[in-house]
């Protein structure tokens, strides 16, 4: 609505044409701003959001999207990511997740369940999950999904058909620390491992 701010000046004002063609520049960046708030509701939500939002939101929801994946298949899995979240640490939850992320059957053996006071089997604290297809998500970003989803203390293996994925690599972080520290002039071993070795058997 062309003229609202200006509009609320008093009258000697209004009539100022300077005045008028002053606030219309502050009325056009008010105008965009009110728009981008009136459109937030469609960025949250994973059938409107633009794909590098949906990304973005699947970021928030621990599932990492990879840019050349369909972009009907980015906004499911973001759209699964978000169904589940509230049933986040549970075995339904993660299969249901797994199930909607990698379109394929996915089996799911633990040792937890509710039993009678006193009557509970040793739990392993492991668990295996079992996949069939990986619905065109990295192993290395399944793998992290399902370490971030499982409850604390609990490890697990995860198997794609008959064959066992491995853990992925760490982030090469602290060999990046490890170098910087050395180009500022602070000793520091290659190895981490190799200075506590020498240290005890010194």
């Amino acid at each position: 609505m062309s003229g609202w701010l200006v509009a609320q000046l008093p009258r000697v004002l209004q009539q100022d044409r300077f005045t008028r063609r002053f606030l219309s520049v502050f009325e056009g960046i008010a105008d965009s701003v009110r728009t981008e708030i009136d459109a937030l509701e469609y960025y949250f939500d994973a059938d409107t959001t633009p794909p590098e939002f949906a990304r973005w939101l699947g970021a928030w929801l621990n599932v990492t999207l990879d840019a050349s994946m369909p972009e009907h298949r980015q906004r499911e899995i973001v759209r699964a990511a978000g169904s589940y979240y509230a049933r986040r640490g549970t075995a339904s939850g993660l299969l249901g997740l797994l199930e909607a992320i990698t379109q394929g059957e996915v089996r799911i053996v633990d040792g937890g369940g509710t039993w009678p006071s006193g009557e509970a089997p040793p739990n392993p604290g492991r668990i295996l999950v079992r996949l069939e297809e990986t619905g065109g998500v990295l192993e290395d970003h399944l793998y992290r999904l399902i370490a971030a989803e499982i409850p604390i203390g609990v490890t697990f293996e995860l198997r794609l058909g008959d064959r066992t994925i491995e853990p992925p690599a760490a982030p090469r972080g602290v060999e990046e620390i490890l170098r910087a520290g050395e180009l500022a002039g602070v000793s520091a071993p290659n190895d981490p491992f190799e200075a506590s070795e020498g240290s005890a058997t010194s």
